[in-house]
């Protein structure tokens, strides 16, 4: 994040050196006979450097990510947060939608997963869980599509929902 924020600044600066340059000394001497070679020499190099600086800062957001997770009043809200400074909203949607929750290594999930009109949506960066945590998935019925939330949470935050709702949408291979 710090470093793609550093290098996003530094391409904005030289995007603003060359347009700076461009103002001050050559613009006076345009004509028509050198427009092409002075937008490549000029113009171009001012734009690449710019688009790069945006591409840089658009990019720092997808570094230092973390999902947060709430369950209030039947209500699964997800938001992500960024450098521990900002929360974008991910999704919300209500318990009453849940149709399954399990673990993603049971034959459940995979059975959602060989249907193509699912959509499968994950919700944490890691590759592995965390101590004392597992891979979790629901499958959720929202405006006739079915989406299968993939997360990362403790067993006893699975049990709650479940208190909440039922046994009934616990997977068979829930242990």
């Amino acid at each position: 994040y710090n470093s793609f924020t550093v290098l996003a600044i530094f391409f904005f600066v030289v995007a603003f050196i060359v347009f700076s340059y461009i103002i001050t000394t050559t613009l006076d001497k345009l004509n028509e006979e050198n427009i092409l070679l002075f937008i490549l020499l000029y113009c171009l190099p001012c734009l690449i450097a710019l688009g790069i600086g945006i591409v840089f800062w658009l990019l720092r957001n997808k570094f230092y990510v973390e999902y947060d997770y709430s369950f209030t009043s039947g209500a699964f809200r997800v938001s992500k947060v960024i450098m521990n400074k900002k929360r974008k909203f991910v999704v919300k949607f209500d318990i009453s939608e849940v149709e399954k929750v399990g673990e993603i290594d049971s034959e459940t999930y995979k059975n959602y997963l060989k249907i193509n009109t699912n959509k499968k949506i994950l919700l944490t960066n890691n590759k592995t869980p965390m101590d004392g945590k597992a891979f979790y998935y629901f499958a959720v019925k929202q405006n006739k599509t079915k989406n299968i939330y993939i997360f990362e949470c403790k067993k006893e935050f699975i049990i709650q929902i479940v208190n909440y709702k039922g046994r009934y949408i616990l997977d068979k291979d829930f242990k």
